[in-house]
């Protein structure tokens, strides 16, 4: 396969799994909240529990996805694979 496609590729499955990851992480933490805080809480906290929840997602998945392409990039040497150049020091 070309370089490009080995990109196209890796973006699609990248972006596919970063969605997953996301949405795993907000039905765990609405489950956590149901469990631990809805009990106590009035019910219109579910609100500002489901947008903490959202951006505490997407935050938790950005770490995963970063520690994971620096594993995949050592393991499956992804910079020579799809093309890219390392970065010079100076």
């Amino acid at each position: 396969m070309s370089k490009k496609t080995n990109v196209f590729l890796f973006t699609i499955v990248a972006t596919i799994l970063n969605v997953v990851v996301t949405a795993l992480l907000f039905i765990a933490l609405m489950w956590l909240y149901s469990v631990t805080l809805a009990p106590r809480l009035p019910q219109t906290a579910i609100v500002w529990a489901a947008m903490v929840g959202f951006v505490a997602s997407i935050v938790v998945t950005v770490f995963i996805y970063r520690k994971v392409l620096d594993w995949a990039r050592k393991k499956y040497n992804l910079d020579e694979q799809l093309g890219l150049n390392k970065k010079q020091k100076q």
